[in-house]
């Protein structure tokens, strides 16, 4: 790995992995996506930088799952969304610097959650400030 990736502790994009994260265990990070396709999305990060599932031990893997449902639990008190998306990207490179973190992205999805906005114009509107949702996950996930 030649450069940090920003669940390492690089910045991303003027924040700092300790302004993104909203919750941690023993292995684990929580980060509020940086770049979001719908308000509220979140990461679940081992702590160490690894590119695949396989590469976890069994307490990572287990604090990875624990986490995945505690984070659905906060996700649908908070914003109430119709479905969730979970998935995560493995052993892929990125920027062709290092190897890509392994994260599992929790992103809530509501009928009509996309509008012309990317398509025409290559951005996406959010409703709500990250610096508020990164505020109210830490006070729900804190009481988790």
């Amino acid at each position: 790995m030649s450069e940090p990736c920003y669940l390492c502790g690089a910045d991303y994009d003027g924040f700092s992995l300790d302004q993104l994260t909203v919750a941690s265990g023993s292995h684990i990070i929580v980060v509020v996506a940086p770049k979001p396709f719908n308000s509220g999305e979140l990461l679940v990060a081992p702590r160490r930088h690894l590119s695949s599932l396989g590469s976890l031990t069994d307490d990572e893997l287990a604090e990875v799952a624990e986490w995945i449902t505690k984070v659905q639990a906060a996700m649908s008190e908070i914003y109430h969304p119709q479905g969730m998306n979970v998935g995560c990207t493995m052993d892929a490179m990125e920027a062709a610097t290092h190897e890509r973190h392994l994260a599992v992205r929790i992103t809530p999805r509501w009928t009509g959650d996309t509008n012309f906005m990317p398509v025409i114009a290559g951005i996406k509107v959010l409703p709500e400030a990250l610096q508020k949702t990164i505020r109210t996950y830490r006070d729900v996930l804190s009481n988790s």
